[in-house]
């Protein structure tokens, strides 16, 4: 006889019918989803969206000279966690939970600290950068 607890079946992608009582909770393998990153992966995206940032500088046209010359000057582009979020195809929500769990709190504070220093640094550096003065300084 088989007990009254025992799992028969796993029901089938638009099942949906449970009855009162099932016990399919217990077929499964972890107590949620898997992270997108271990805590290794995410400092290695991390670094490479900060290549990315160093290397994509902004580029701004202005004109020098008495001859009004076009000259391109190149501008740092301000690092941020929603554009790390999105090099990294995740939500800032999952940063954010990212912080609270002990084994990412290291690499998560790391980051943040370096994209603060490159804020702040470019917004002091680069006085003409209306976008770093209006969010770093005020």
């Amino acid at each position: 006889m088989e007990e009254e607890n025992e799992v028969k079946e796993i029901p089938k992608v638009g099942d949906f019918k449970f009855k009162a009582g099932n016990q399919y909770w217990r077929v499964r393998v972890s107590p949620g989803r898997a992270r997108e990153y271990t805590p290794e992966q995410l400092a290695e995206g991390a670094n490479e969206y900060f290549e990315f940032i160093e290397q994509n500088p902004f580029r701004e046209q202005d004109f020098r000279g008495k001859d009004a010359n076009e000259v391109k000057i190149n501008r740092m582009r301000p690092m941020t966690i929603e554009g790390l979020c999105n090099a990294l195809e995740i939500t800032t929500h999952t940063f954010f939970n990212y912080e609270k769990i002990d084994a990412y709190f290291h690499i998560t504070k790391r980051i943040r600290q370096i994209i603060e220093a490159q804020q702040f640094e470019g917004g002091i550096g680069f006085p003409k950068c209306q976008y770093y003065r209006s969010k770093t300084l005020d």
